[in-house]
């Protein structure tokens, strides 16, 4: 990593991510492009973080998808509850997956804060 004097910073923090998706949702060609936009948001230096897509069955009709963001090393997670429609629209997917992201990090901030008494 660098900055705009190009000093390099070494860190051990880096993103290791692991995504799951449900068996419907495995077979979609649209896949690639939520996974691709999480990583811009994400970053490089993230830490362990799981991703998991899964249908909701309780409307098949109108397909739904739950997403779910965990973080192992402080045990929070965020969550989201969206139209499979949204894919299908890289701006405000965008947005979503954002919500979704900043929403573990201000989990990760008040987990940190509770620790540090």
């Amino acid at each position: 990593m660098d900055d705009d004097e190009n000093r390099i910073f070494l860190t051990t923090r880096f993103t290791r991510l692991s995504v799951h998706f449900d068996q419907p949702l495995v077979k979609d060609q649209r896949v690639a492009m939520p996974i691709a936009c999480l990583l811009s948001i994400i970053g490089p230096q993230a830490g362990e973080v799981i991703i998991e897509w899964r249908t909701s069955p309780e409307y098949p009709s109108r397909p739904n998808i739950n997403l779910s963001v965990k973080d192992l090393s402080s045990i929070v997670r965020s969550g989201r509850h969206f139209r499979l429609k949204i894919w299908d629209d890289p701006s405000v997917l965008r947005v979503w997956l954002a919500f979704a992201w900043s929403a573990l990090l201000s989990a990760r901030s008040k987990n940190l804060v509770l620790k540090s008494g």
